[in-house]
């Protein structure tokens, strides 16, 4: 009950704040952009649009609405209530992730119809969601304005994205295998091209649970000791 409540509030906050009627205009326009692209690029593009806007717009979502409601003061009354921190972070994760899911696959069938893999392109988006909300939460509960939650943001941005690299054919690597997001990549892109083959989607999906299994401990650890601890010193 406790997170189906907190579950609904989230997701009323972002109505309220507009997130929703923002990235209805944002998909219109990267479908007005991808419907004029060449077919044979088609395919790749959607992929990376995808996975470089909707898959990782809780990253950045997630730190405007926790720097919004530090400013307001909301913790200090949401937590003296029964509610717990891994109901929040749980709560936060997937209604940031219905946008994703949502604004994703609006995208997806109106530009390729229904010629792509929707339950894979389905399990890359909700664990790339998941993954990119989850670190978004542990850097906005650590800082304290705006300014240093960019800053930080493009830092960890750019040490996630090097496996761009190997897709762009400039540098390969072994280690790339470890990075969460060529797990996503190879599973979005693998939607829309089907060049995906069975290994390669579950050890993706291995690689994805434990960096989300580490993420979590790591956001949960930041939000007790920024965010509990403070309140309960006042």
């Amino acid at each position: 009950m406790r997170f189906l409540q907190a579950l609904k509030h989230d997701i009323k906050y972002q109505f309220r704040h507009g997130f929703y009627y923002v990235y209805l205009v944002v998909s219109i326009i990267y479908i007005a952009i991808l419907l004029r692209l060449p077919s044979e690029i088609q395919d790749i593009s959607t992929a990376f649009v995808i996975f470089s806007d909707p898959a990782m717009l809780g990253f950045f979502f997630v730190g405007t609405i926790i720097l919004l409601e530090k400013g307001e003061n909301i913790f200090e009354g949401l937590f003296i209530t029964p509610l717990r921190v891994k109901e929040f972070i749980l709560a936060r994760v997937l209604s940031l992730s219905i946008i994703s899911l949502l604004t994703a696959f609006l995208i997806a069938i109106i530009v390729r119809g229904f010629s792509f893999n929707y339950i894979l392109l389905f399990i890359g988006l909700i664990l790339t969601a998941i993954f990119f909300t989850i670190q978004g939460i542990a850097i906005a509960v650590s800082v304290r304005t705006v300014n240093e939650y960019l800053l930080y943001s493009i830092i960890y941005s750019i040490f996630l994205v090097i496996p761009f690299l190997e897709f762009l054919n400039i540098f390969e690597s072994i280690l790339f295998y470890l990075w969460p997001t060529r797990a996503s990549l190879i599973l979005i892109m693998g939607a829309f091209t089907g060049n995906i083959g069975l290994f390669e989607i579950i050890f993706s999906v291995f690689i994805f649970v434990i960096w989300i299994f580490i993420a979590y401990k790591w956001a949960y650890s930041l939000f007790i000791n920024y965010v509990i601890l403070k309140i309960g010193d006042q």
